[in-house]
């Protein structure tokens, strides 16, 4: 007979106070269970008391996996409201900083009408319907250093509906309105970012050092070249310490693919400050054209920042 028999057995005799003594009787069954050990003996002098166990142990806990950092990150924001243990944009703004003119907290310098390229996060979403019965949105984005408001109206909004309700980082082109409360955009392209950087990447120059480029080292960026074939052209250019620099010819179909992953390769297998993007100025809207904000006077071209890795 095990425990759990005997226990189912003779619950019974304890849910009543006057079979309690009864009750004592029936622990003649108890022989055939191995006994307890008594804590007491085990003890020692200390006088710390020592759990009761079965002498089966307890089972080893399991080892929790580390939840991706996207998802800790989006669980962290929507449980309190903001992020705890990092920022979903922190390995991404050497790129965002490529190819934007600002970021959100700089918009405050801007004038009013001026055409801009931000990047960020979309932390809000409100979807409505244009006086002709037409989709739009009205959306907060967010970066590390602040906040907009973005309204696309629907001609922008048919073209990035579908970007608009997800995780992922994007690239805002839009007009400036400066109003009592601060700035808002109204958006004219939005685009994720590794497009935009596709988009907007008018060439890539790479400076390799003479001291520390063999011609292993010439091979290996050349297989990155063809890993990353595309239409930008490349240009290298090897730099000689205290004697001056030299252009190395790359042929013309030779082009890359600009973003994220050819951007970190080349400055992984370069080092840092090797690697400079030179951006496209974007195209102002006609006057007139779609989208354009109440009060918006000639948008101008504005140049990139922070184009060196």
């Amino acid at each position: 007979m095990n425990l759990d028999d005997w226990l189912s057995r003779h619950r019974a005799l304890y849910e009543n106070r006057e079979d309690r003594a009864d009750a004592a009787e029936n622990l003649a069954l108890l022989p055939d269970i191995e006994p307890l050990p008594d804590y007491r003996e085990t003890a020692g002098e200390s006088g710390m008391e020592e759990p009761i166990t079965t002498g089966q142990g307890d089972p080893e806990p399991e080892e929790m996996a580390e939840w991706p950092e996207r998802e800790r990150l989006a669980y962290e924001k929507e449980t309190v409201g903001f992020f705890l243990t990092g920022h979903p944009l922190e390995h991404i703004m050497t790129d965002l900083r490529r190819i934007t003119d600002t970021d959100l907290a700089g918009l405050a310098d801007c004038r009013d009408g001026q055409l801009v390229r931000i990047g960020g996060l979309i932390a809000s979403y409100k979807e409505h319907k244009s006086k002709k019965g037409e989709r739009m949105a009205f959306t907060v984005l967010e970066d590390m250093s602040a906040s907009v408001e973005v309204i696309v109206f629907p001609s922008t909004f048919a073209e990035c509906a579908g970007l608009l309700q997800g995780d992922r980082p994007l690239i805002v082109l839009g007009l400036v309105q400066q109003e009592e409360r601060g700035a808002k955009i109204v958006a004219q392209e939005i685009s994720l970012l590794d497009k935009a950087l596709e988009q907007y990447t008018e060439r890539a120059i790479i400076t390799l050092r003479d001291a520390s480029t063999s011609r292993q080292h010439m091979q290996e960026l050349k297989e990155l070249f063809y890993q990353h074939h595309g239409s930008v052209p490349v240009l290298v250019t090897l730099r000689f310490d205290g004697r001056g620099e030299v252009d190395i010819p790359v042929h013309k179909d030779m082009g890359i693919r600009p973003g994220s992953a050819f951007f970190h390769a080349v400055t992984q297998h370069c080092g840092p400050g090797s690697l400079e993007v030179r951006m496209k100025k974007p195209d102002p809207p006609a006057r007139g054209g779609r989208n354009r904000g109440k009060g918006a006077e000639g948008p101008a071209k504005t140049s990139p920042r922070g184009q060196t890795a």
